[in-house]
């Protein structure tokens, strides 16, 4: 032990010359920290397990001058720059911030720097808020009373590219009023890695509804920002799971490397952003518990205990569950712990949507709403790519599929949309719901292996059965159809997923269904010597199922060899499904998943990024309406000149459906106005005319046409979004493009 206290005081010596920074802009650049043998310090030859607390924190004092002095051997100062307002960034959210999913910090460390006021005051009080947590400093002198007070926010890669923090300035007093207010987006600052400082405009708080208070001058607002503990993710073998024979690698099995050594994380690369540094502000969290409690060996010991590595694999989301026998309990509540956190999150992306500054009357909403809608409906109409399906064999099969989505509504909307053999008889029944999904599909009650339709938040609402026509087992998840469902669309932030990201709630789901039913696949699969394994879903179950046959799609071999099929085929079928994952994803999969959407329907577009696009065109509708000298017509091109910077300019990153897409429309709606009847010839628009034979077609009909996922990541606001949404409605428009497909067969010959 004495010569480990040794060594930590070499090391403690080298870290004080470290952090020693030259004066002079011309001066040469730091030195590779070394210690005093002039090697860099090496974190695998120290025995962690026998370090005091006090050693820890020398080493660790050590590391983040290294890190420090490695970061500016290489990184330019950062100039303080300064943002002119919230709606006119400097730095747009692209990759020379430093923000990518794959590398992004956990932690911002935030403190006032400077400020500078118009108006006389003696004492000030700052209020920090962002998402949920809120933090007010006590009453100190203006100007410098405040420059020692930091405050501590845990952040997300979501929250790091949608959300704001709102600063505000008070006067100090019982009756002290409010002076000023600073909206900072955080994606829009220069860098996110590191340190940095920027400087923004004080505006009224009020100033979004008062063009007078907007151009009133009050100050400048100097914010210092510290962003630690960063997330860095590495591609990882895909064939790999938790769940197969081989665990992975855990830091307390001898010879497995250990969390802290160099050959996993290299001294000599690390930055201001790395995990050690995270690693190591949590344990000072626990030392100053220490200080207050004098209890430092049993603090000390429950920090080592935790494990602050992902042990998760790319493609599994399975998670080893571990009680903690001195939990305390929790008092009953009416409602369920899990239900509580849904809606906290929930709430949290509800104040990155509401809270910076936007409030508007609910008739000024719906003034801006329906001048938005006329826009949509005149001038952007839906992309397309006149790639038509001629094969009315892929049809019926995704015809046959749908059936499958459906049947999971149950008895009573089955029998809404005209499918079921009646209320009463469906009603009255017992398991009515298995038993019409059993008569409604052709299959014996033996065939249904699973029904499972309990209600909890995160957990899908799904049956899994085996169709003998296929010899396959076909997993069929719901759509949203109550309260708990709401709550899981409504979890939107991006969680990282394999080499990327996705939606959380969905995320969460099929993590259910692989933590509950995937070894059960596998017996079924065993069992019956199935072909095959497809998942069929509409809306919310579509999502769910995408990602869960992202995950099924690191099994596939097994399933391969318990089937004892080399041929074994994984394929999705999905309608409506929502936009849930990253751009690579979407491609990785196109061969495994197909997804089917309905004209105008909102749903496949609506991504969070894509709501923020809605909010603000919402918002630039409003202001141009209350612009009493425009007209209609340059209200409308104003609206698209805004419209097209803002998907040019990718502000709110989006997410997108993965697999291949396939688009459903009625071509009367493209060619002219009338969609029951043939038009007259001057109703025709001459310039929707694309010279084949298929789409020209002047009857009202139905086609489906293969589709890229680009063009359904911005919201069409539509009149009819959510009647297009219902799956009755895919139901139709797929059975009618395949009646014209069958009497047109003799036109597609000739194409061919």
């Amino acid at each position: 032990m004495m010569a480990v206290e040794a060594a930590m005081d070499k090391v403690m010596d080298d870290g004080k010359t470290m952090v020693q920074e030259p004066e002079g802009e011309d001066e040469a650049p730091a030195q590779e920290p070394t210690t005093p043998n002039g090697t860099t310090i090496d974190f695998s030859t120290l025995d962690f397990a026998s370090l005091s607390p006090q050693d820890l924190e020398k080493l660790y004092i050590a590391s983040v001058n290294q890190a420090k002095d490695k970061q500016a051997s290489h990184a330019p100062v950062t100039p303080r720059t300064k943002a002119a307002s919230l709606h006119n960034p400097t730095t747009m959210p692209t990759a020379t911030n430093g923000l990518s999913w794959d590398n992004h910090p956990s932690t911002m460390m935030v403190h006032l720097e400077d400020i500078k006021l118009n108006k006389p005051v003696t004492n000030i009080v700052v209020k920090f808020s962002f998402r949920h947590r809120k933090f007010k400093t006590s009453a100190g002198a203006y100007p410098n009373g405040h420059g020692e007070t930091k405050f501590k926010f845990d952040v997300t890669y979501h929250a790091l590219l949608f959300d704001h923090l709102k600063v505000d300035i008070y006067e100090a007093g019982f009756l002290g009023s409010h002076i000023g207010r600073a909206h900072i987006r955080l994606s829009r600052l220069p860098q996110v890695l590191g340190d940095i400082e920027h400087t923004y405009s004080l505006n009224h708080r009020k100033a979004h509804r008062s063009p007078k208070l907007a151009g009133k001058q009050i100050g400048e607002i100097t914010i210092g920002f510290s962003f630690i503990g960063g997330r860095r993710s590495t591609r990882l073998d895909r064939s790999y799971s938790t769940s197969s024979s081989n665990p992975p690698l855990s830091p307390s099995i001898p010879g497995h490397r250990n969390r802290m050594d160099s050959n996993v994380f290299p001294v000599d690369e690390m930055t201001g952003n790395t995990d050690h540094e995270q690693e190591a502000a949590e344990f000072l969290e626990y030392l100053q518990k220490e200080q207050q409690n004098g209890d430092a060996e049993s603090i000390y010991a429950r920090s080592r205990s935790k494990s602050f590595d992902e042990t998760r694999s790319v493609i599994s989301m399975r998670t080893s569950s571990s009680s903690n026998v001195n939990e305390k309990k929790r008092r009953p509540t009416l409602i369920a712990e899990n239900t509580l956190m849904g809606l906290k999150e929930v709430s949290e992306l509800a104040s990155a949507f509401f809270g910076t500054g936007w409030k508007i009357s609910k008739m000024e909403f719906a003034r801006a709403l329906m001048f938005v809608q006329k826009y949509y409906a005149k001038y952007h109409p839906n992309p397309r790519t006149n790639d038509i399906v001629t094969d009315e064999r892929q049809i019926r099969v995704a015809c046959y599929f749908l059936n499958y989505a459906m049947t999971a509504y149950g008895s009573l909307v089955l029998n809404y949309f005209g499918y079921g053999k009646g209320y009463a008889r469906d009603f009255v029944r017992p398991k009515n719901d298995s038993k019409t999904a059993c008569e409604h599909l052709g299959l014996a009650r033996s065939d249904m292996l699973a029904y499972d339709f309990d209600l909890k938040l995160f957990k899908p609402q799904f049956f899994i059965a085996r169709d003998p026509k296929l010899n396959a087992i076909v997993v069929v998840i719901r759509g949203t159809f109550n309260v708990h469902e709401c709550i899981t669309d409504a979890c939107a932030e991006y969680e990282p997923f394999s080499h990327g990201y996705a939606h959380r709630g969905f995320l969460r789901c099929a993590q259910y269904l692989e933590d509950h039913f995937l070894d059960r696949i596998k017996g079924w699969v065993r069992q019956y010597k199935c072909n095959a394994l497809y998942l069929s879903a509409h809306s919310l179950g579509a999502g769910v199922s995408s990602l869960f046959t992202m995950i099924l799609h690191g099994h596939l071999e097994e399933f391969r060899e318990i089937s004892g099929n080399s041929k074994f085929k994984l394929k999705c079928y999905n309608v409506a499904t929502p936009p849930c994952v990253n751009e690579e994803l979407c491609q990785e999969f196109e061969p495994y998943i197909e997804t089917y959407v309905n004209e105008n329907d909102i749903v496949p577009r609506a991504s969070f990024g894509a709501i923020m696009d809605f909010r603000e065109l919402l918002k630039t509708a409003h202001g141009l309406l209350n612009e009493k000298k425009l007209t209609t017509q340059e209200r409308m091109t104003r609206l698209a000149n805004h419209h097209t910077h803002l998907k040019q300019s990718n502000e709110h990153p989006k997410v997108y459906i993965p697999g291949t897409i396939y688009y459903m429309y009625k071509t009367s709606r493209v060619l002219h106005s009338s969609t029951k009847r043939p038009p007259k010839e001057d109703e025709i628009n001459e310039d929707a005319m694309t010279g084949n034979p298929l789409i020209d077609d002047i009857v009202p009909h139905y086609l489906v046409e293969r589709s890229q996922k680009e063009l359904f990541c911005n919201i069409q606001f539509k009149n009819n979004f959510l009647y297009h949404h219902f799956p009755n409605k895919y139901d139709n428009a797929l059975r009618k493009a395949h009646d014209y497909l069958e009497e047109k067969r003799d036109v597609i010959k000739r194409l061919q």
